[in-house]
């Protein structure tokens, strides 16, 4: 029996299946074609070596394991800031025109509050408006003929370990100042 008829009668071994398939391949395709065909196939079935570390399967799987989390966070993290600039945002807008409505003619501080309340209610929702309840004041400072308003609210964002850490972290504050529109000094005097 010939050489080329035992190889194929018997699978190739590791060692000799290059010599295989270089010699089976040079018969048809020639020797160039057969010796780049038979590094391919031999690294193709070629054993992993080495220890667990070194092996790369499944490498992609543990650097998503890894990096879910951070992205999660990180995803949390912006939401977070976003809703609390949000919060802040709208919070400085109902004061400032509430306390406008408040100075204007005929205003009251009531009717201040009522801006107010509505402000946050539109672009808040009806949840997270009502957590603002008893926390903005307008108030009318007679002596000074103005109006005054803050609004001031801890914590809109509630998050685990950084509201442990510093409760104010996430604290909305707003103030406005305005002059009574019903006010006219009149010239000063000595100006005749």
């Amino acid at each position: 029996m010939r050489r080329q008829e035992r190889q194929l009668l018997h699978p190739p071994t590791e060692r000799g299946t290059r010599r295989f398939l270089a010699h089976t391949y040079s018969m048809t395709l020639g020797a160039t074609l057969a010796q780049q065909a038979g590094r391919r196939w031999v690294e193709s079935v070629r054993p992993v070596q080495g220890s667990m570390f070194h092996n790369r399967q499944g490498q992609a799987l543990y650097e998503y394991i890894l990096a879910l989390p951070v992205f999660a966070l990180l995803l949390l993290f912006v939401g977070a800031f976003a809703w609390y600039w949000w919060n802040q945002s709208v919070a400085a807008v109902a004061i400032h025109d509430g306390v406008r409505a408040a100075a204007a003619y005929n205003g009251s501080p009531e009717e201040g509050l009522a801006v107010v309340a509505q402000r946050l209610y539109a672009p808040l929702g009806a949840i997270a408006s009502a957590s603002y309840d008893g926390h903005y004041t307008i108030a009318t400072l007679p002596q000074f003929r103005s109006v005054y308003g803050t609004i001031d609210k801890e914590t809109p964002v509630q998050l685990p370990f950084l509201n442990r850490v510093n409760p104010l972290l996430f604290r909305v504050r707003a103030f406005s100042f305005q002059r009574d529109w019903a006010f006219y000094g009149g010239p000063g005097h000595g100006w005749d």
